[in-house]
């Protein structure tokens, strides 16, 4: 049988694949639609891509990230992700030999 922890583990490899698919769906189509790309909040202000660590009060965040250096995080996420998964379900099935 599968044990929890392991069925958490595939659950969040799936989400963050999901997410990251949808990330680079939507800059992608950002980035075809403006000549040079313009993101705006939900206040209608210009804002760049940011990229960040959020370690408490030690957070650190760099500010107009380029878009290609986005999607270049974004495809490194989702291949990083499907081998995890792949490693996962693998190990689902030895799991549920046993």
């Amino acid at each position: 049988m599968i044990s929890m922890e392991l069925a958490a583990k595939i659950w969040r490899c799936h989400q963050e694949i999901e997410t990251a698919k949808k990330l680079h769906a939507e800059a992608l189509d950002m980035i075809a639609k403006a000549e040079p790309p313009h993101w705006k909040d939900a206040f209608g202000r210009h804002q760049g891509l940011q990229l960040g660590i959020p370690c408490g009060d030690n957070a650190h965040r760099i500010f107009d990230v380029s878009p290609s250096a986005a999607i270049a995080v974004l495809v490194d996420h989702i291949a990083a992700k499907e081998k995890d998964l792949m490693e996962l379900n693998n190990q689902a099935h030895e799991d549920s030999r046993v």
